[in-house]
């Protein structure tokens, strides 16, 4: 996959575009999937480092996600996401 990495592509992109992308290149998307925040967080962290791309707050960052249709969820283990899984 292609990312965007020129200085003017990343001011332009919208936090949605970038969560897009970082869900396309290390995610797979099915509704019985699902992964606990601070892993995902921690992969999407990584993934801005290894492009040089900007990194949102994590509030941020969870609201992009609900946004694009993803659930937080609260269990016995911790905060996670439905409908997503690491590669």
């Amino acid at each position: 996959m292609r990312i965007e990495t020129s200085v003017s592509a990343r001011r332009a992109a919208a936090p949605e575009n970038l969560i897009r992308q970082f869900v396309a290149h290390r995610c797979q998307c099915a509704s019985h999937f699902g992964v606990q925040h601070k892993i995902l967080r921690a992969a999407y962290v990584q993934w801005t480092d290894d492009y040089d791309l900007p990194v949102m707050t994590e509030r941020r960052f969870c609201d992009v996600l609900s946004t694009l249709g993803y659930a937080e969820r609260n269990t016995v283990t911790g905060r996670g996401w439905t409908g997503l899984r690491l590669l």
